[in-house]
Parts: structure tokens; sequence; C-alpha cells
């Protein structure tokens, strides 16, 4: 059976928000430095990847160029995050999980935020700083409603099945990774949890 959009918007985020938070719980084990530089870099490719995918399930195309400014101005829309995740790695251990907690909620909200857009036809390149930030605000909200659905959906799925979604969904946090690659593991993980919904 085909997912609905919403579905497999819902996939997507929930993905790469859990990519997002393993990247940030590795790099917050280097005190300050960490998430300032490596988690920055990291998580704007890991940002720019889900904004592509979503953009995918509206038919859209964005510019790589374009791709790369708009990552630098959703990371500044939510810089207040660097500062927190910075003192947090001062903690051993400890650190870790707040950093990837705070990374998994802010790239969920920044996936709903861009879900709203493309939503409403419009463009995140385009955007401005301030309007990107009422989008992931609105997509804050929506988040909170929609996990409850993606928990649904995911609960369908066999523990063998979830654990190989849930294996893929960590993969898309290896840095390394070509578009072409980690497009091959959203539609694995897309695969998956249509053949059990």
């Amino acid at each position: 059976m085909a997912l609905e959009r919403k579905t497999k918007a819902a996939i997507v985020i929930h993905s790469f928000a859990v990519a997002a938070a393993t990247w940030s719980a590795a790099t917050a084990l280097i005190p300050v430095a960490g998430p300032a530089l490596a988690d920055t870099a990291g998580l704007t490719a890991i940002t720019i990847a889900m904004t592509y995918s979503l953009a995918s399930l509206f038919g859209k195309k964005l510019e790589e160029g374009a791709m790369w400014s708009f990552g630098a101005v959703v990371l500044g829309a939510v810089f207040g995050t660097t500062i927190l995740k910075s003192a947090a790695s001062l903690v051993p251990i400890f650190g870790s999980g707040v950093n990837a907690a705070i990374t998994f909620g802010v790239h969920e909200a920044t996936g709903w935020g861009l879900y709203l857009i493309f939503d409403a036809g419009g463009d995140p390149t385009k955007m401005s700083k301030e309007e990107l930030k009422a989008y992931i605000k609105k997509g804050k909200e929506m988040a909170k409603v929609e996990k409850k659905k993606y928990d649904e959906v995911m609960s369908k799925l066999p523990p063998d099945t979830r654990a190989e979604v849930e294996a893929l969904q960590k993969k898309l946090g290896d840095k390394n990774l070509s578009d072409t690659e980690m497009q091959s593991i959203m539609s694995k993980i897309d695969e998956l949890v249509a053949i059990n919904n």
C-alpha cells in the first residue's frame, strides 16, 4: 500500500532527526568545540539532505548553492541551541544525551516547518531568517501531533523490520554518505514501512 505524503514526510523528518541526534551525541564528546564546530558542519549537511528529501515529496527541485546558504540561515535561526549544547558538552556522558535530545527536537521542528513551507507552495531558500523562524515555530507545534502518528505507524512494524528501519535511520547520520546513498536509504525505509502499513 502506498503511503500518503504526510506519512512519508513523517518518516523522512524522523529519520533525519535520529541521524542528526546520533551525530550530535558523537560530537558532544569533544567539549565545547564539538558542538560549536564539528556539530555545525555535520548538522548543516543533514539538514540539507532532509530538505532535499522533503522537496522531492512535493516534486520540487532546489539549487545546491542556495541550499548551503539556506542551511546556514536555518542554523542561524536556531543558534541559541548551539550555545546550550556547548555548555552541556562540558558534562561527560550527560552532555551527549542532552545534545542529542536538543538536536532531535530542533530537527523535528525544522522538518515540519519545511513541510509546511512546501505544502504552501513556498521555497525555503528564498525566505528570510525571520520567515524561517516563524515556520520552524509552527513546525515545533506540528511535530508534537505528528510524532504520535509516526509512533502509530512504526508500532505496526514487526520487531525485526522496526530494528532495520531504526538502523537505517541512524546510518543517515554518516556525513560521508552521498546524496544518492541518502536517497537510497530513505527509499528503503519508505519501502519497509509501506509494506507493513
